[in-house]
């Protein structure tokens, strides 16, 4: 017997059209009042209505709406489970993370590392750093005879990481590493604090042509930020940072300008525009600010996090995302990439779907600590009890067995995902806060998704009204 799924939502737009979504097949539809009422009374009846017309009927069929039997539903997400697991099982190590110290000068009030991480550490030896190497060359000879070669999206990558990887106590590691970068035309992205660019600058100028991007943090204006991104004796890095900042754009390298958002930041984040133009930053296309939400991978609760949908709310209310004049153009964060890239694909193409949560499920990831210990996850460099793997000045050795628990993590059979509508965007939710949380990386930690997509979709409205059909 014929039903209508359950993988449908239904958005209000205006007092005459609802927009509905199908999360299985990627429908994106936006029905009249009369459309709805039917199809509103068909679900809840569990039959499908005698008054739909033909062509109505024929379309809802099409777009995955109504199917005639359980196992034509079944067959879609089983497809969409295979394609996931195959695509994970082929992927190669293409992205190196190396973390030269978990050493940092400064003592974000934030931060998911810890202080104890970040006073007392050890540095990366000139041994451990020539074994990453000969991986690195190990797995470019398998991405080079690999049919993902011909992918840009694979492309081997270095990234430099910690704590702070530009400590000067690094100098001699990040300069081996530059020039072994260079050697293989492989880009290098930096992620640091931004405090110690002066030590660093000569070097970053002589190495510019493969520095793809330096990652910087700036959390609101002077007063914000210097409460909230400190050195250890308590000292603010604002002014410190902003040279920094300057001095990067003037060699010709990118800087990705990230903004953690939480309750005690959010209301402050329009002043940073004005600190954008007054550095003439706004108008450098090699300056790229985006903000993301800062989580909580322990608590269930917090009250200083903000849901991604809060946050998203008051960046389109106050005009700072979401038009052509916001000063930010990306929000980062696995919820809101997921939800826009599906409005975002137009409706004669194959939506896409999470086939996997993250980098750290994905399996192309490999970070590389000072403690000998390699993990998927950037926030879980340098924790053992994350770990897929090890290496000492000697070799690199992956535990397949552990490895395999990310890259396999089955969403689609977990007990509280297999009925959820949201599935194929949220992905089982981030597995280190379903360690922290629950103590099973194979359990759920879900996501903001339901509420993120109502004011997504409230903010283009306008624009899913120009597509109805009655």
């Amino acid at each position: 017997m014929a039903y209508f799924t359950k993988y449908v939502c239904f958005y209000k737009l205006s007092n005459e059209n609802t927009l509905m979504l199908n999360t299985l097949t990627g429908a994106i539809d936006v029905v009249d009042n009369e459309t709805f009422y039917l199809i509103n009374k068909t679900i809840k009846s569990r039959k499908i209505n005698k008054k739909f017309d033909d062509q109505t009927y024929i379309k809802l069929k099409n777009r995955g709406y109504i199917f005639e039997t359980k196992n034509e539903e079944l067959k879609i997400k089983n497809k969409l489970r295979e394609i996931s697991l195959s695509s994970n099982s082929k992927v190669l190590n293409t992205k190196f993370v190396i973390c030269p110290t978990m050493g940092c000068n400064l003592r974000c009030t934030y931060c998911f590392e810890g202080n104890d991480m970040h006073k007392n550490f050890k540095l990366m030896s000139e041994k451990q750093l020539n074994v990453i190497f000969n991986h690195i060359h190990q797995s470019i000879d398998k991405f080079k005879a690999s049919d993902q070669s011909k992918s840009k999206l694979n492309y081997p990558t270095i990234s430099l990481f910690g704590g702070e990887p530009l400590l000067s106590c690094n100098y001699s590691i990040i300069e081996k590493i530059f020039r072994f970068s260079n050697e293989l035309k492989i880009p290098v992205s930096i992620v640091t604090n931004g405090t110690t660019i002066n030590e660093y600058f000569d070097l970053i100028e002589k190495f510019k042509d493969i520095i793809s991007v330096i990652q910087i943090t700036l959390d609101g204006n002077k007063a914000i930020h210097d409460i909230r991104r400190i050195y250890a004796d308590g000292r603010g890095t604002f002014d410190k940072i902003c040279n920094g900042i300057d001095k990067i754009l003037k060699t010709g390298i990118k800087i990705s300008l990230r903004i953690n958002v939480d309750k005690e930041n959010i209301d402050g984040i329009s002043e940073l525009k004005n600190i954008f133009d007054k550095n003439n930053w706004s108008k450098n296309p090699l300056f790229v600010p985006y903000a993301s939400p800062v989580k909580c991978y322990k608590c269930i609760q917090d009250s200083n996090i903000l849901k991604e949908s809060e946050m998203l709310d008051i960046f389109i209310k106050n005009g700072w995302y979401g038009n052509e004049q916001s000063f930010l153009k990306t929000v980062l964060s696995p919820v809101f990439g997921v939800v826009t890239n599906f409005f975002e694909t137009s409706n004669d193409k194959i939506k896409p779907w999470k086939q996997t949560y993250c980098e750290a499920t994905f399996g192309a990831q490999y970070c590389f600590s000072p403690d000998g210990t390699i993990t998927t996850c950037l926030t879980c460099v340098g924790k053992p009890k994350y770990k897929i793997g090890t290496f000492d000045e000697n070799s690199v050795n992956i535990d397949e067995n552990k490895l395999k628990m990310w890259t396999q993590r089955d969403y689609f059979n977990m007990q509280k995902c297999k009925e959820c509508k949201f599935l194929l965007f949220c992905a089982g939710g981030c597995p280190v806060q379903s360690v922290e949380r629950f103590g099973r990386i194979d359990y759920p930690s879900c996501d903001d998704i339901e509420k993120t997509i109502e004011i997504y979709v409230k903010n283009i409205a306008n624009k899913l009204l120009l597509s109805k059909w009655r």
